[in-house]
């Protein structure tokens, strides 16, 4: 039926409320479960409506992003699902 399930992520904790019913679901089904969090850059500005971005801050905010995938995906492997 369901191969793989994409439960989309934004580190909150109404977002993660899906992942419960994405087990559920993957343990019925065998199906895979694909993380997906969509990476916002860090805009400091805006010049003539062009947005002006913070490599540096733009980097640690991607590295907890990555991090907050890492950690869900290895509970999710803690559990037999991936």
């Amino acid at each position: 039926m369901f191969r793989s399930i994409c439960v989309p992520l934004d580190g909150s904790p109404f977002s993660e409320r899906a992942l419960p019913i994405a087990r559920a679901i993957a343990r019925k089904t065998g199906a895979s479960i694909d993380l997906a969090l969509v990476h916002v850059p860090y805009i400091v500005s805006y010049v003539n409506g062009v947005p002006i971005t913070n490599d540096e801050l733009d980097a640690e905010r991607r590295a907890v992003d990555q991090t907050y995938l890492d950690r869900t995906r290895q509970q999710l492997a803690g559990e037999g699902l991936t």
